[in-house]
């Protein structure tokens, strides 16, 4: 119970040993690094990318729609979804990465979003 795992200490994590009667946000660059850096994020970005390929397969707008509306809990505009398209599209092309590893990135990027890690 005393050992806090280190993403959650990058999020300022309460400490469980002791009480605290306020607590202040904080949000500092080490959080998003956390984020992409994590193992089990990117393994997670994978599993989401996957979950998104079956559900529609040979349909990569309609993945990042999906996606998009699944980590914001809300239906996502065209521009998003334009701006998420672009995003695998150079992943593909700028970076030669193949479809698969594109979605997972993505999938990656879009856990890093303000609206996926905070609530309001």
């Amino acid at each position: 119970r005393s050992l806090i795992t280190p993403l959650l200490a990058a999020f300022d994590y309460p400490e469980p040993d002791s009480s605290c009667e306020a607590r202040f946000v904080t949000t500092q660059p080490t959080q998003a690094l956390g984020m992409l850096n994590s193992e089990e994020i990117q393994h997670l970005s994978e599993l989401f990318a996957e979950r998104l390929q079956r559900e529609f397969p040979d349909d990569i707008r309609a993945q990042v729609q999906q996606g998009l509306s699944l980590v914001s809990s809300r239906n996502v505009s065209s521009d998003e979804v334009g701006r998420g398209l672009d995003l695998v599209q150079t992943f593909q092309h700028k970076h030669q990465l193949d479809q698969k590893q594109a979605m997972k990135f993505f999938c990656l990027a879009a856990f890093n979003l303000n609206e996926f890690l905070f609530l309001e």
